[in-house]
């Protein structure tokens, strides 16, 4: 028995134990050798291994706990080695970090000992170099205790810096920078500051600030109460105060005054006291609302109003310039509400977003005076760029008494103009509403002629067409009315009289006169017909005539030229007539030879007439038929009577009453046998009965019983037997349906077979579904993502794959199961051999495509040349 090395390329796991195919190693948890094992190294935890022999130990020994024995040692840091013995020397290149050190002596590393002094001075005496000694001063000491340094000279530094603690006595003077941190500085007999002094506060608990050069420049000041008589106060910001503003007047500085509330529905009131009243010099109060309670000022219009008899509403914002439909350019539908509240104008097919040149907002008030039916006008809130809603103050028949007012306040048209509502409404949505110009810049009444639309008059249009009228060939007529429009306007032909012309020449354009005599012409040259009762000339002749001659009886005329065509309605004797065209003639005396003349309907009685080609005639009415060689026809009569079909009978016509077709029903109808000897019959035969088995041959088709057909009769297709029994499977060719064993069977669906034995092949052109069932495929060819196979996820759970990978760097075969969860796929590779050690030939991947939505398998290759055959099993779950 032969042995070949076996190379796992992507490693192989046995239970706990790995064999990882990049590194050679072998990982496991437990590793029990009975024998000698041999290998470059063993790596873990080598806690129960015993028995191993120092000499055997070479290289670093880590986390040994015990060393009995040990040649030079080269370790990383051991903190916990306590002990090392009696050393003869030891070499450390850093630090030593020890509790304690206990020697007789320190030497540098130059080998110079350490020279060790005792601390000069006496207790608390901070230590100086003293000519290289050690020394202290009674003068400067250090309390550990109290933290506090003393110094009984002069401290001469760049900066001191304390965190806490003061200084207490200052003597002499003290310059310093300045000190964000000295809180206090005791009393001062004086403070000079030759340059600003910015501090939190000022305290004072009495005297005053009695002189201040210059600005005071503070802070708000909360705590300041009073600062006593100022002769003025100027403030570049506002001035807010908690309490009220006591004062006798308040003057504008460089313009008027507004005195303004804040927040939102907040009152200014202005609040004489007794019998005072509130002055306003003579001036206007401008831009009052219209009142609404008893006690609101009135404004002049309002006033004027109500002396003309008006009901003012709020004003609007603008008004409509026509129809809503016509404005917005959609279908308006008009909804009444609850008899007028709540009642609107929507809008389909379109928005609505300004009227007369107003953008709309929500809420806005408009009136819609110019709708088709009138009943649908009013004062309407826009709800939004498709409905319009009936304002609460003008949607019931008592805010609609007539004289209602509204004032618009914006428009091209409209702005500054006043409408009133003439005629009381009863009935909302079905009263007329009709809204009249009220005021304006001026009030207006168009004339007649003229169209008032807001405040521009323009003129009315009439029927007249703009254009230039009357010419040297027509007149123009008018009708004007009593303003001076013109109504009417035309152009009228002139026709002029004859006998009313002058002059001794006519024009060539005169096309029709009532002349009866032109006098002597030199000449006459007419390029069209010249239509008239004689034409008499006493010589002379016609040289040309151009067109037809029409004329009567003309015995003198000899030679007329040639005629393009001659027209003859009496006799016409002539030796010879010849013509290319037609001749119409009643008699014609001597021979005509003629070409073909389909126009000649009748010709008299012929002696005899000779056709040497064929002759076609609607119908021949002779006593004989004679053949070309002379020989009489022999006419019969159809044989037998109607629906009888003809046969030859002894050479001449027979008939049979067992023989007939009906023409209304196209059916044939024979009382006796059809006798086939070759060929088939086709088309229905569901009229057929009594049909022997014994005598039917050839294809049988659709037939629902067929008993005792004896197999070694039947030949060709039986389609759909119900029942077919002893028939010999090997007598039976052609299509069987519902055969229990067959040879080749060609069948529709058969859902109720469930077993066809060892099949050869099968071939489905649609889907072959089934629990499990395997698949090849061979010389796949495969670069980057190729698809390898796909399938509908709902028709199998579970797929198992063998491919056979070959290539330029060799050949590989991979198992591979796969899974999926309806979103996405997953594959694992638990076997894969490859005769290249040192790269697959081909990786495999697989999802749900987002696309197709069908679980796929792709495969990768980096090689050239690569062909893949795979062995697939599909399994439902």
């Amino acid at each position: 028995m032969s042995t070949r090395n076996f190379v796992v390329k992507n490693g192989l796991t046995v239970g706990s134990a790995t064999i990882d195919a990049a590194t050679g190693n072998i990982i496991t948890v437990n590793a029990s050798l009975g024998n000698l094992a041999t290998a470059n190294f063993f790596s873990g935890n080598g806690s129960s291994l015993s028995s191993i022999a120092g000499a055997n130990v070479t290289g670093t020994v880590a986390n040994a706990t015990h060393a009995s024995t040990a040649n030079t040692v080269t370790t990383a840091a051991q903190p916990n080695i306590t002990s090392v013995g009696t050393l003869s020397t030891l070499s450390v290149t850093g630090n030593i970090s020890a509790g304690g050190l206990l020697t007789d002596d320190i030497y540098y590393a130059n080998g110079t000992p350490y020279t060790f002094a005792n601390a000069g001075g006496s207790n608390t005496q901070v230590q100086f170099n003293d000519s290289g000694s050690f020394a202290g001063a009674a003068g400067f000491t250090f309390n550990k205790v109290t933290g506090v340094l003393s110094v009984s000279g002069n401290v001469a530094t760049g900066n001191v810096s304390g965190g806490t603690g003061d200084f207490t006595v200052v003597n002499g003077s003290l310059t310093t920078a300045s000190q964000p941190n000295i809180t206090s500085v005791g009393t001062l007999g004086s403070l000079t500051v030759s340059g600003n002094a910015s501090t939190g506060n000022i305290s004072a608990t009495d005297g005053s600030f009695t002189t201040v050069g210059g600005s005071l420049t503070t802070a708000s000041q909360p705590n300041i109460t009073s600062v006593g008589t100022l002769s003025s106060l100027s403030a570049s910001g506002d001035i807010t105060t908690q309490a009220n503003l006591i004062t006798d007047i308040i003057q504008g500085r460089t313009s008027g005054v507004s005195v303004r509330a804040t927040g939102t529905d907040q009152n200014i009131e202005l609040r004489p006291t007794g019998t005072g009243v509130t002055d306003v010099w003579g001036g206007r109060i401008a831009n009052v609302a219209t009142p609404t309670q008893s006690g609101d000022a009135a404004t002049k219009q309002y006033v004027d109003d109500i002396a003309q008899g008006l009901h003012v509403h709020a004003p609007a914002v603008a008004a409509s310039t026509d129809t809503l439909a016509t404005m917005s350019g959609g279908t308006v539908a008009y909804d009444n509400g609850t008899s007028g509240v709540g009642a609107t104008l929507t809008i389909s097919g379109a928005t609505l977003t300004a009227i007369d040149g107003v953008t709309l907002s929500t809420d806005d008030r408009i009136i819609i005076k110019d709708e088709t039916n009138s009943a649908h006008n009013g004062i309407y809130v826009y709800t939004s760029s498709t409905v319009l809603t009936r304002a609460d103050d003008f949607n019931t028949p008592t805010e609609m008494a007539g004289g209602d007012f509204v004032f618009v306040q914006q428009g091209t048209l409209y702005n500054d103009t006043g409408w009133v509502m003439t005629d009381p409404v009863a009935t909302v949505g079905t009263d007329p509403v009709n809204f009249v110009q009220f005021s304006g810049a001026g009030t207006y009444t168009a004339g007649t002629g003229l169209t008032l639309n807001g405040t521009e008059f323009s003129i009315s249009n009439t029927t007249v067409t703009a254009q230039a009228y009357g010419s040297g060939d027509a007149v123009a007529t008018f009708t004007v009315n009593a303003q001076g429009q013109l109504t009417a306007a035309a152009n009228v032909a002139i026709a002029a009289n004859a006998a009313n012309l002058t002059g001794s020449t006519l024009s060539s354009n005169i096309t029709d006169s009532s002349l009866t005599s032109v006098g002597t012409l030199g000449s006459l040259d007419v390029t069209g017909n010249v239509g008239a009762g004689n034409v008499s000339a006493t010589g002379g002749s016609f040289t040309t005539v151009a067109g037809s001659l029409t004329t009567a009886a003309q015995p003198n005329i000899t030679s007329v030229g040639t005629l393009t065509s001659l027209a003859v309605t009496g006799n016409a004797s002539a030796n010879n007539m010849s013509a290319t065209n037609d001749i119409t003639a009643t008699t014609l005396g001597g021979s005509l030879t003629t070409a073909a003349q389909p126009n000649i309907t009748s010709v008299g009685t012929l002696g005899s007439l000779s056709v040497t080609g064929n002759g076609t005639f609607g119908g021949v009415k002779t006593d004989n038929l004679y053949y070309a060689n002379g020989n009489p026809w022999d006419l019969q009569e159809p044989a037998g009577s109607n629906t009888q079909v003809q046969f030859n009978n002894a050479d001449d016509f027979g008939a049979s009453a067992d023989f007939t077709f009906d023409s209304a029903t196209s059916n044939l109808d024979i009382s006796g046998n059809i006798t086939v000897s070759t060929g088939k019959f086709y088309g229905d035969g569901g009229g057929l009965s009594s049909l022997a088995g014994a005598n039917v041959t050839g294809e049988v088709a659709f037939a629902d019983t067929a008993n005792a057909v004896a197999g070694a009769n039947v030949t060709g297709q039986v389609s759909f037997a119900a029942v077919a029994n002893s028939v010999a499977g090997a007598n039976v060719t052609g299509s069987v349906g519902e055969a229990t064993t067959a040879g080749t069977v060609t069948t529709a669906a058969q859902p109720n077979i469930t077993s066809v034995g060892t099949l050869t092949s099968v071939e489905s052109t649609g889907e072959i579904k089934a629990v499990s069932f395997g698949t090849q495929r061979s010389n796949v060819a495969v670069s980057t993502n190729t698809v390898v196979d796909e399938f509908d996820p709902t028709d199998y759970r579970t797929a198992k794959y063998v491919f056979s990978a070959s290539g330029d760097d060799g050949y590989q075969s991979v198992e591979v199961l796969l899974v999926h969860d309806g979103s996405d796929a997953y594959i694992t590779i638990y076997g894969s051999v490859c005769s290249n050690t040192s790269a697959d030939i081909v990786e495999f991947s697989s999802n749900v495509n987002g696309v197709s939505g069908n679980v796929t398998v792709y495969a990768t290759t980096s090689s050239s040349n690569v062909n893949l055959n795979v062995v697939t099993d599909y399994i439902l779950t």
